[in-house]
């Protein structure tokens, strides 16, 4: 009897552990094949193309990821990306692939992957990738990277993005010539201001005085 716990607790163990690997591979590897708001070619964009941030609910050190993708008319070999963000209220974290070792968008070609490049001082993250030898990708569209993003501080009511460089940006043919983009759209992100004290007060009043209503009508 103790022999089969013993063996039953084994098992149980070695499965919680390929069940937590299994966990970490999908948290590690974020791939999206299909966008959640596809753009008709040729264009860059990233997903959420909106972030709002509510001053009422958000705390230092929330995280949030924004994914690239691109759709092109023409075969391709090479692509870079550098999203700019704004250092005052956010730091970058990590920055990758979304298909692993290469994009889900170069998936089965041979692939020389670079090292993307994180700098929290100017504000910006950069990806890219090129195809190898002879190899293009076919016209299509398809996700590059993602990247994470710390809240480092509660901004004021404003309006932020994260926006596409674009001198840095780009997406070469087959004769390693920029592939001209028709549309280039950023993550917009709203801030939601802080719930005014005026307000809320009304909002008190106003349920106090229904309140004093319906008890009264309730009483007659």
């Amino acid at each position: 009897m103790k022999n089969r716990r013993l063996e039953k607790l084994s098992v149980a163990s070695v499965f919680l552990i390929l069940l937590i690997f299994a966990t970490y591979n999908m948290i590690c590897t974020v791939k999206a094949t299909e966008p959640l708001e596809p753009h008709n070619a040729n264009a860059f964009w990233t997903e959420p193309s909106t972030k709002t941030i509510d001053i009422n609910t958000a705390n230092i050190g929330d995280l949030f990821n924004i994914t690239v993708w691109v759709n092109v008319t023409e075969a391709s070999i090479n692509w870079q990306v550098r999203i700019l963000f704004n250092t005052t209220y956010f730091e970058a974290t990590r920055v990758q692939y979304t298909a692993g070792a290469q994009s889900e968008f170069y998936e089965g070609l041979a692939t020389q992957p670079v090292t993307p490049i994180i700098e929290n001082t100017l504000g910006y993250v950069q990806h890219g990738e090129v195809v190898m030898g002879t190899g293009e990708r076919d016209p299509g569209y398809g996700s590059l990277m993602w990247a994470e993003f710390n809240l480092t501080e509660i901004p004021p009511e404003n309006h932020l993005v994260m926006d596409f460089d674009l001198g840095r940006s780009f997406i070469w043919d087959n004769t390693m010539t920029d592939i001209l983009m028709d549309t280039i759209d950023g993550t917009d992100i709203p801030v939601i201001p802080e719930f005014p004290q005026i307000i809320m007060l009304l909002v008190v009043m106003a349920a106090s005085a229904a309140f004093i209503v319906s008890t009264r009508k309730l009483k007659l």
